[in-house]
């Protein structure tokens, strides 16, 4: 007797091939949608830093294409390992989610849950044996497709900042000009003035590096096939950035001296965005050039008339009961971490908390204090670096007399973005060349606010304690208004700086952070302050004041001076200052999840 095998149609399987193909990316997008969304907001706000995110995706299924011969061969039979990390995936993702810690809860946190989770996916349509083809394409996914947040970065900008500085500094006196360097400020004399040129975060060359290195990567991983020729690439790669860095920096300096006004705006941009090709094309050289190194494959001779073999198509894990169970998964935990957000009350994606009024339109009295000369407007580029355009550098002295009392104040707004790291003066001003004199202080303060009254129905819903209101006129209408202040006794967090150039100076620099309400001292606490799980807003505010003293004078008298100073000043400028930031205990009761 003979036993037929029936067979579905092929067109029947690529039908429910195409459907579970689109019911896949259907969940897949559906499950992580909040972390697309952040992705692309992020992405679109700054494409010269993260263009290259919408295009690492088709590096990969490119890397992934390179293996289709290795695929074709599998035996097409279900993976255990598919379904594991889909589940694996979408656990870390609702982890990195609904934690309140600050390392796990994060934007590149959670993208590694997405790239389990789609790897795992495409290692079950794939079946048994396509783990030892995916693992490159899903590292080269997690590592340049998407946006790194700056808290993340900063370590490494910092460092390349200073090897950019020193570089550039000595790439210009090779060129015959004469050159200072005071950390990564370079100084070119010419035509008898110095002209300055800052070498910021973003002349550090990590705008560079990560684009260069994601197509340097996928290329050398085409055109090399051993593991030190790859890793020589990806060496030479970071080397070459940072040499054309130099080279950029020093383009720059020599554009200064012509015109100051081209270090900044769209013209600047649009130099530095060119200083990428040159790194790019020489990277691809050296990849050229270490392909030779490749190892030797002869493939049997076919005879002359024999004709080319038929293209082995990808085979697919044969029926759709893995493929089934990892969409399954999928679904779940898309639903899972809906539900445990609505659950629980947490809101994953932060709203802006804007400003109710400029910063600029704080007085320029307050009390015995005024303004001395006009706020100081920062270039784009520092702006850039600094992460936000809504800023304050404004001088005051005591009854408008620097012989008096002279207090430089910085303020810096920052709302809704998470992954935001505050600038402060432990790594800007040692970044300028000042050195630290000794370990930081914190220091309480001690204010004397007129008129502030506590209201036991209107307390900070995190802490319970009751927010100080004081009532001020409006500065036009004269109408009394109300504005809370923050709760908790504010503390400032003081560090001392030596000037190489000018031993006869200490400056200090003292700073604290208001966030949602509250306020800390310290950088390292911002975060868990103002992006709680269970509000839709979060803001922060940096508020520092900076002076230069006289070296000589005893630490305990400069800095009981120094300290006298701020709480003065703040004193008058507290009030006003809550005005101008959220209206907090507003938001945060229709901010509240639960």
């Amino acid at each position: 007797m003979t036993t037929l095998a029936i067979h579905p149609p092929a067109d029947r399987i690529k039908v429910r091939e195409a459907l579970l193909l689109a019911a896949a990316a259907l969940l897949f997008f559906a499950a992580f949608w909040r972390f697309f969304e952040v992705q692309w907001r992020w992405a679109i706000s700054a494409p010269t830093d993260w263009a290259h995110t919408f295009l690492a995706p088709l590096g990969a299924l490119w890397l992934l294409w390179l293996r289709r011969e290795d695929l074709a061969r599998l035996p097409g039979t279900p993976s255990r390992l598919g379904p594991l990390l889909v589940l694996l995936g979408g656990a870390w993702y609702t982890a990195a989610t609904i934690t309140a810690l600050p390392i796990v809860n994060s934007h590149n946190s959670r993208g590694l849950g997405v790239v389990l989770a789609l790897t795992g996916l495409v290692a079950t349509a794939l079946g048994r044996g396509s783990w030892r083809h995916l693992w490159f394409p899903a590292l080269y996914l997690l590592v340049f497709a998407q946006c790194i947040g700056s808290r993340m970065l900063q370590p490494v900008t910092i460092e390349l900042q200073r090897i950019a500085a020193a570089w550039g500094f000595l790439l210009i006196e090779l060129v015959g000009f004469e050159a200072a360097r005071s950390g990564t400020v370079i100084s070119v004399f010419h035509g008898g003035a110095w002209h300055p040129v800052n070498v910021a975060e973003a002349c550090s060359g990590i705008r560079m590096l990560p684009a260069v290195l994601a197509a340097t990567v996928a290329v050398g991983w085409w055109l090399l096939d051993r593991t030190w020729t790859r890793l020589s690439l990806v060496a030479a790669t970071v080397v070459l950035a940072i040499v054309f860095n130099a080279l950029r920096i020093v383009f720059m300096a020599l554009l200064a001296i012509w015109d100051a006004q081209i270090l900044d705006g769209k013209v600047h941009q649009a130099i530095s965005d060119l200083w990428t090709l040159p790194v790019l094309v020489v990277a691809l050289v050296v990849a050229w050039a270490l392909s030779p190194f490749n190892r030797d494959e002869e493939d049997p001779p076919l005879p002359a008339d024999a004709p080319d073999p038929p293209p082995t198509p990808i085979r697919w894990v044969r029926g759709g009961g893995s493929v089934i169970a990892s969409l399954a998964l999928l679904a779940l935990g898309g639903v899972g971490v809906r539900a445990a957000c609505a659950a629980l009350g947490i809101v994953p994606v932060k709203l802006e908390a804007p400003l109710r009024e400029p910063l600029s339109t704080l007085p320029t009295i307050l009390g015995g204090w005024q303004r001395v000369g006009e706020d100081q407007m920062l270039d784009g580029q520092v702006v850039e670096v600094l992460g936000t355009r809504h800023y304050l550098n404004r001088t005051y002295a005591r009854d408008g007399d620097p012989a008096q009392g002279l207090l430089l104040l910085h303020i810096a707004f920052y709302s809704g973005d998470p992954d935001e790291s505050p600038h402060v003066p432990e790594v800007c001003w040692v970044g300028q060349g000042l050195q630290i004199a000794a370990p930081a202080l914190e220091i309480p303060l001690s204010l004397s606010i007129e008129g502030v009254r506590l209201d036991p129905n209107l307390v900070n819903l995190d802490t319970g304690e009751p927010y100080p209101l004081v009532d001020r006129p409006h500065p036009v209408t004269r109408a009394m208004r109300t504005a809370a202040l923050p709760v908790g006794e504010p503390m400032l967090r003081l560090s001392r700086f030596r000037n190489p150039a000018d031993p006869a100076s200490l400056h200090l620099g003292g700073y604290f952070f208001i966030a949602n309400g509250r306020t800390t001292p310290r950088a390292s606490d911002v975060r868990s302050l103002a992006f709680t799980l269970y509000q839709r807003y979060a803001y922060f505010a940096k508020v520092e004041f900076d002076a230069v003293v006289p070296a000589a004078l005893p630490e305990e008298e400069s800095i009981g001076r120094y300290i006298a100073e701020v709480e003065s000043l703040l004193s008058e400028l507290l009030p006003e200052l809550m005005f101008r930031l959220p209206d907090w205990p507003t938001l945060e009761r229709e901010g509240r999840a639960r």
